[in-house]
């Protein structure tokens, strides 16, 4: 690798902020929202144990993970919500408990 390709590397690492799993997990946004997991340099829910484990889905049933988001998978999900408990949001439709 030239010292010129090897500074572009570095500055696009650089750039991603080379974030982890590690980095992610120790992030609060990975207890509130389930960023838990390292994507392209960005924390995201990468796998469903990352939503589940989070505050959005006992608040509001977005237990399943989604293109870098946690949305809401099944009514059963919605249902164990507080949010179905408090304003009858408890069948998924888009991704959404409604």
């Amino acid at each position: 690798m030239t010292p010129r390709a090897f500074a572009l590397v570095a500055l696009v690492f650089a750039a991603l902020g080379c974030k982890t799993d590690s980095n992610c997990e120790d992030n609060c946004m990975c207890h509130l929202k389930g960023w838990c997991g390292a994507n392209w340099g960005r924390c995201e829910p990468t796998k469903n144990e990352h939503c589940e484990q989070s505050e959005v889905c006992r608040i509001l049933g977005l237990c399943k993970a989604e293109k870098g988001k946690c949305v809401a998978g099944t009514d059963e999900q919605c249902r164990a919500s507080s949010n179905c408990r408090a304003n009858g949001a408890c069948r998924a439709v888009d991704g959404r408990c409604k």
